[in-house]
């Protein structure tokens, strides 16, 4: 695991998800110091962010709309989860 502090872990997202919490209220503003992660995409040449969203039938769609402002461009829908 990484020694930098994260606003915000895989897990604690995933758990806000699943409970329908507000994810805006945990998620660092845009003017927090605090910026998403990106990593390389295989050889694609395309940086998705560390933090994904997975999801298959949800019904708040703020919490995608949190997920987005806070830097998720990994997304993936999938009714086989």
């Amino acid at each position: 695991m990484n020694s930098r502090k994260d606003p915000i872990s895989r897990r604690r997202f995933i758990q806000l998800g699943a409970t329908g919490t507000s994810l805006a209220m945990t998620v660092p503003s845009a003017n927090a110091s605090h910026q998403m992660n990106y990593r390389p995409l295989g050889d694609t040449g395309l940086e998705v962010s560390e933090v994904s969203f997975g999801t298959y039938g949800f019904d708040n769609p703020a919490l995608l709309s949190a997920a987005l402002d806070a830097g998720s461009n990994f997304i993936c829908t999938s009714g086989e989860y």
